[in-house]
């Protein structure tokens, strides 16, 4: 059986949240090969690192000027080429036109529940996600909420969609780390005491504006000596963010980390006092299990899937209620008992996921077009 792999994604030396979740993936998926052939597709344009190497794992690297074009142009040539029997497309796309069964993941629809992107943007989506749901031959959703969402919003059949949950880096994010080295990354990357954490990009669905709101009410109370950090990439909200920053009452409490180093994430989550998540909207919500293996207490919204995702492991508030959120917030670092019942709920939720798991679902899924 000849499996191909779009990884374009999985593999560049920049490592952002999309990609890591399908390297991590990869790494289970592709020792299950037994009576396999994988072949991974790549992008040309980019640095790969960490690309797997075996006997049945074979690289295409396709070289292409128009990375937006990619998917539906060069890649289609590298699978008409080497025809698969199989392809895994991990990015919520499929080409146009390409060769043999097609299965797609589909991370979310917060483009249609949250319409807070641009114009272009949501068209954009909204074309490539209505044509995988309709033209794939089975979906991968990561969560019940987003399988609910394409039966609601695009009508997909329950029988066209497996469910397989995203998971965590077990090896990196964990609640024994050296506290002396925690405590010195933090000096380094200028964290002056103990500190709530974001970590995500600054997308306007994040909803990062209320969350300054709701600290600033923690500091009018005078008596926290918490900052406030947001770590991640910008995004389209970075303005607004950075203005709200700017606008709370002691602006030298709210720290803005943008370029992070790999190796840093999770002592930056190790070293928190909360870890808060205030989206409007998620497929899935990952950074919350990072925070809760990490052995710190969540905050989240009660939006989309992140209460499939948190279980009775996390404080949910609404995610427009500033004073909801900001009472939350004080709740959990003030009261020790609470914020240790919710690091032990949390560390036990966080050891329900598994990438080894999912891998087995990819599996068993493609073991169902074997010839």
């Amino acid at each position: 059986m000849r499996v191909a792999v779009d990884a374009r994604y999985a593999y560049l030396p920049v490592r952002a949240g999309f990609g890591e979740a399908h390297r991590a993936l990869l790494a289970e998926l592709l020792p299950l090969s037994d009576g396999i052939e994988w072949d991974l597709y790549l992008c040309g344009r980019e640095v790969m690192a960490d690309i797997p190497d075996g006997p049945r794992i074979h690289r295409h690297v396709l070289e292409f000027p128009f990375g937006s074009l990619w998917t539906h142009l060069r890649l289609p040539a590298g699978l008409y080429a080497h025809p698969p029997d199989v392809t895994l497309y991990m990015a919520q796309s499929i080409p146009i036109v390409a060769p043999g069964v097609k299965i797609v993941t589909i991370h979310d629809l917060t483009f249609r529940k949250v319409k807070l992107r641009s114009f272009a943007d949501r068209m954009r989506l909204e074309a490539q996600t209505r044509h995988a749901a309709r033209f794939a031959d089975r979906i991968v959703a990561v969560s019940e909420t987003t399988r609910r969402d394409l039966g609601a919003e695009y009508g997909v059949p329950e029988s066209k969609i497996v469910v397989a949950r995203e998971a965590y880096d077990s090896h990196r994010f964990k609640a024994d780390h050296d506290p002396a080295r925690v405590a010195a990354r933090g000096s380094r990357l200028g964290l002056t005491g103990p500190y709530v954490l974001f970590v995500g990009t600054t997308a306007p669905h994040k909803n990062l504006v209320r969350l300054v709101e709701a600290f600033d009410r923690l500091l009018f109370a005078g008596d926290l000596p918490h900052q406030l950090v947001i770590a991640g990439r910008p995004g389209s909200a970075e303005a607004a963010l950075r203005s709200a920053m700017l606008g709370l009452s002691d602006p030298g409490r709210a720290i803005r980390l943008v370029a992070v180093a790999h190796e840093d994430i999770p002592l930056l989550f190790a070293g928190a006092a909360a870890f808060v998540f205030p989206s409007l909207y998620e497929g899935f919500g990952l950074p919350i299990l990072e925070a809760m293996a990490s052995g710190v207490p969540v905050v989240a919204s009660d939006a989309g899937a992140i209460p499939e995702v948190a279980g009775p492991a996390a404080m949910l508030v609404d995610p427009l209620d500033v004073e909801g959120l900001a009472k939350a917030l004080d709740r959990v670092l003030r009261e020790r008992g609470l914020a240790d019942r919710l690091i032990r709920l949390g560390l036990a939720r966080a050891a329900e996921f598994s990438w080894a798991h999912t891998a087995r679902v990819f599996r068993a899924l493609l073991d169902e077009y074997r010839r």
